[in-house]
């Protein structure tokens, strides 16, 4: 049975769960996820998840209640030391945070299409700036992130904004009119993420991604540029509107600690559809 639209599911069977308390638990396989403070915590692997999250398990303990903070004790690692994502993420959550100014964000918006009365998902919302401006151009806004220090921050300045904590490959939802992803082609596996997002969205994709540096052993494996990335999407059935693939250069500012590094962002915004869809028209810009 399909999800309903809009609806974010269980991650180990895709059946639909419910909200008891500081836990959300699926109504078929009996799976529970901690809620804190606010934020469904989907993860299938919570032990996994948390295992170089150690000051993530300590912030999520002080931010829930009994059940939910049982069951984050019960997944955290022994050693304090197991931090290394979590203080990354902790790190580059103040300097999204420290950006939410860049004009990036709104020339997004002004050249895709209307998104008003549009349920949307972002893919890596971050800390919630391009959900916030979704949100306040009239559309219900759904924003996942797999760091839980980007989303506390996020959901302390959009209360109507539902912000979950999942992994985008392995998130399990319903259909969304928009599926939106900003800054994540060199984080998840390009086909994967895109492949993901196409498949959840109603209408149209909005793909957006100004970086072309390595991260190391982070790297993905299967770097697309803007002519693979065109590629890929026609070959799942998406034609690539014309007069869409000049670049645009915004400059955008990100402070890290007591230096900045001033970059420009580099964004091809292409529209396309998929034919035969008029009703249930699909559309991408990226």
């Amino acid at each position: 049975m399909a999800c309903p639209a809009g609806v974010i599911a269980c991650t180990a069977c895709s059946s639909g769960i419910v909200r008891r308390g500081d836990m959300e638990r699926c109504v078929a396989c009996g799976a529970s996820y901690p809620v804190v403070s606010g934020i469904p915590v989907l993860f299938g692997d919570l032990r996994g998840y948390l295992a170089e999250r150690h000051s993530v398990g300590v912030q999520m303990m002080r931010s829930c209640g009994r059940d939910a903070r049982e069951m984050v004790a019960a997944a955290m690692p022994a050693d304090a030391g197991c931090d290394s994502r979590g203080a990354s993420e902790r790190r580059w959550a103040a300097i999204y945070q420290s950006g939410a100014d860049a004009g990036m964000y709104r020339h997004i918006l002004d050249v895709a299409p209307p998104v008003s009365g549009h349920t949307v998902l972002e893919h890596g919302c971050s800390v919630g700036t391009f959900s916030r401006l979704l949100r306040d151009d009239g559309a219900e806004v759904t924003g996942v992130d797999a760091s839980f220090p980007a989303l506390s921050m996020a959901a302390r300045q959009g209360h109507d904004i539902r912000y979950v904590a999942a992994d985008s490959a392995s998130l399990s939802c319903g259909m969304f009119d928009v599926v939106v992803s900003l800054n994540m082609l060199e984080i998840m596996e390009p086909r994967t993420l895109l492949g993901a997002m196409a498949s959840r969205a109603a209408r149209r994709v909005v793909v957006a991604d100004p970086y072309d540096y390595s991260r190391g052993d982070r790297t993905v494996s299967g770097p697309m540029d803007g002519t693979a990335v065109r590629g890929f999407l026609r070959s799942m059935g998406f034609d690539i509107v014309a007069g869409t693939e000049r670049p645009s250069f915004i400059p955008w500012e990100i402070h890290t600690f007591n230096s900045a590094f001033i970059g420009s962002t580099c964004m091809n915004i292409r529209e396309a559809h998929q034919g035969g869809h008029r009703a249930g028209e699909r559309r991408l810009a990226a």
